[in-house]
C-alpha cells in the first residue's frame, strides 16, 4: 500500500519505484514490458544513430587542430606541439592504433569519434535512467544525438565526442544510488581515460567525482574510486614525459601555450548568439529555448527530489564546472566545446517539457524536433560527406599547380598545419613557405611566375598580384555555423607575387 502511494506521488517522468539500476551493458535500454520487443527497438535506435553518423562522416579535416592531431599520430612530440598542450595522450594513442587501417592519419581519429558518437546512446540513457523513465531517457539521448552539433561534429578528428562519451560513462557508474566497488572502479577508469583524451574536462570530472566520493559508504569504496583514477592519470603523465624527453620541455611548451591561450581569451565573444551552444543548435532562439526548458526541468526535478533523487549531482558536479570551463577558461564560441554541456542538460530539457506538457506530449515534441533536425540536416550531411573542406580542397589544387610550375607553395600562417598534414600524406610535395617567413626576412619572396599562394579570406595581404585565382567556399549552412570562420573561404592564387608586408596571427 505504501509502495503504491509512493508511486502515485512521483511525477510521470520519474523512474518507477524499485526500478533496476541503469541499463549500462544491457541491450534493452527502453525497459518496456516485452523485453524482446524493447531490445529490438533499442537496437533499431542504435542502428539509426549509426546510419546518420555514417551519412555525416566528413570527407576531410576542417580545422587546424585536426591537422595538428593528425600530425601527432604520425610523430607524437609533445615538446614540439605535436599536438599542443595538454597533449591528449590517449586520443593520440588511439589514432596510432587506428592509423594502419586508415587512408590518412586523421581518419582513424575521425572513425573513432564517429563510433564513440554512436555508443554515446548507452551511457547517456544509463545516466538519465537513474532518475527518469527509460523511454524518456532514451528520448532525451536521441534528441541530443540528432542535434546539429553532436551529429555533424561526431566524425571529426577532435577529442570532444569521445571525451563526452567517457564522461557520461564515468557519471553513469559513479552516480548510481548505491554503486558497488567494481562499479566505482569502472567509473574511475572511464574518468581517467576521459581526462587523458581531453584534459580540459578536469573540473567536471572532479565535480562528479566529489559527489561520488561523498556518497561512498566506506573508506574501501573511496579507495576504489580514487586509486584507479590516480593510476590511469599517472600512466598517461609518464608516457607524455617519456615521449618529450622529460618534464622540462613539457613545462616550457605548456607555459608558452598557456600564455597564448590567455592572450586570446581577452578578445573572445561571450554573447549567446556566438556561443557554442547556439552554434550547435544553429539558431540563438533555439539555444534560449533549450536553456529555458532545462531551467524549468531543474526546478521541477528539485521539487520532486525526495521521491526521485536530487538533480544537484548533475547540476553542481557536472554542468556548473562545464560552464566555468567553456565560458571562462576557453573560447566559448567553439561549437565542439558545448557537446558535454548539451549531453548533461538534455535530460533536464525533457523533464522541463514533461512538467509543462505531460510525458506523452513531451515525447511527441521530442520526436518532432528530432524529425525536423533530420529533415534539415540530411541533405547537407551528404554533401559534407562528399566534399573536401575549403582548406584541403584549396591546398590540393595548390599542390597540383605547384608541381606543374616547379615552384613553392606559400601559405598564410594559419594554414601551415593543413599544408604540413597533406605533406605528411604525400599529397603535397612542393616546398612550403609561410607568409610570416617572408615577413621576417627568413625567406626571400620567391619568383612570381612559379609561385602558388593560399590564404583565407581577408588574410591575403602578402599577395600583391597574381595571374589567376580560385576561391573555395563552404555553402552548407550548418557547417558554416559550426565551423571557425577562418577556414570557410580559401583562395588559391597562381603566378602569385608575394611581398614582405606586416601580417597578423
Amino acid at each position: 500500500m505504501a509502495g503504491n502511494r509512493a508511486e502515485q506521488l512521483r511525477p510521470g517522468w520519474a523512474a518507477p519505484v524499485g526500478a533496476p539500476p541503469s541499463p549500462l551493458g544491457d541491450w534493452d535500454i527502453l525497459g518496456l514490458p516485452n523485453r524482446r520487443l524493447s531490445a529490438a527497438l533499442g537496437l533499431l535506435l542504435l542502428l539509426a544513430v549509426a546510419a546518420i553518423r555514417i551519412a555525416a562522416f566528413p570527407a576531410s579535416i576542417w580545422d587546424q587542430d585536426e591537422a595538428y592531431l593528425g600530425l601527432a599520430v604520425v610523430d607524437f612530440d609533445p615538446a614540439a606541439n605535436r599536438p599542443h598542450p595538454p597533449w591528449f595522450p590517449v586520443w593520440v594513442a588511439a589514432g596510432m592504433l587506428a592509423e594502419p587501417m586508415a587512408p590518412e592519419p586523421a581518419q582513424g581519429l575521425q572513425a573513432i569519434g564517429a563510433v564513440a558518437g554512436v555508443w554515446t546512446l548507452y551511457p547517456l540513457v544509463a545516466l538519465l535512467s537513474i532518475w527518469m523513465r527509460r523511454e524518456l531517457a532514451a528520448a532525451a539521448a536521441a534528441l541530443y544525438l540528432v542535434l546539429p552539433g553532436p551529429w555533424f561534429l561526431s566524425g571529426r578528428a577532435f577529442a570532444d565526442t569521445t571525451a563526452t562519451f567517457l564522461l557520461l560513462l564515468a557519471a553513469a557508474w559513479w552516480l548510481r544510488r548505491t554503486p558497488d566497488r567494481p562499479t566505482l572502479v569502472k567509473g574511475a577508469v572511464a574518468a581517467g581515460l576521459c581526462l587523458l583524451v581531453r584534459p580540459q574536462l578536469v573540473l567536471t570530472v572532479a565535480g562528479v567525482a566529489a559527489f561520488a566520493w561523498l556518497g561512498a559508504r566506506s573508506r574501501s569504496d573511496r579507495t576504489a574510486l580514487a586509486l584507479p583514477l590516480i593510476a590511469v592519470l599517472a600512466a598517461g603523465g609518464l608516457a607524455i614525459a617519456a615521449a618529450s624527453g622529460g618534464i622540462g620541455p613539457l613545462r616550457q611548451s605548456f607555459e608558452a601555450h598557456l600564455r597564448y591561450q590567455l592572450d586570446g581569451l581577452a578578445a573572445v565573444d561571450h554573447g549567446l548568439a556566438a556561443s557554442g551552444v547556439a552554434r550547435c543548435l544553429i539558431r540563438p532562439e533555439l539555444a534560449v529555448l533549450w536553456i529555458v526548458l532545462a531551467a524549468v526541468g531543474v526546478v521541477a526535478w528539485h521539487r520532486q527530489r525526495r521521491s526521485v533523487g536530487s538533480p544537484w549531482p548533475l547540476v553542481v558536479g557536472g554542468i556548473l564546472p562545464l560552464l566555468v570551463t567553456i565560458h571562462w577558461l576557453s573560447d566559448p564560441t567553439r561549437a565542439r566545446y558545448a557537446l558535454p554541456f548539451l549531453a548533461l542538460t538534455c535530460g533536464f530539457v525533457v523533464v522541463g517539457l514533461a512538467s509543462l506538457l505531460g510525458s506523452r506530449l513531451a515525447g511527441a515534441r521530442v520526436a518532432a524536433a528530432a524529425a525536423g533536425s533530420l529533415a534539415t540536416g540530411m541533405p547537407q550531411s551528404l554533401r559534407y560527406r562528399a566534399d573536401d573542406s575549403p582548406a584541403i580542397a584549396a591546398l590540393r589544387m595548390a599542390a597540383v599547380d605547384a608541381a606543374a610550375s616547379g615552384g613553392p607553395v606559400v601559405v598564410e600562417r594559419t594554414l601551415r598545419s593543413f599544408a604540413d598534414y597533406l605533406a605528411s600524406t604525400g599529397a603535397l610535395r612542393s616546398p612550403l613557405i609561410t607568409d610570416f617567413s617572408v615577413e621576417i626576412g627568413a625567406v626571400e619572396p620567391p619568383p612570381a611566375a612559379t609561385t602558388v599562394a593560399v590564404f583565407p579570406e581577408g588574410r591575403g595581404g602578402f599577395v600583391a598580384a597574381s595571374e589567376s585565382s580560385a576561391t573555395f567556399r563552404c555553402d552548407l549552412p550548418w557547417v558554416r555555423r559550426l565551423e571557425s570562420d577562418r577556414f570557410l573561404d580559401i583562395t588559391v592564387a597562381t603566378g602569385a607575387q608575394v611581398v614582405r608586408t606586416p601580417t597578423r596571427w
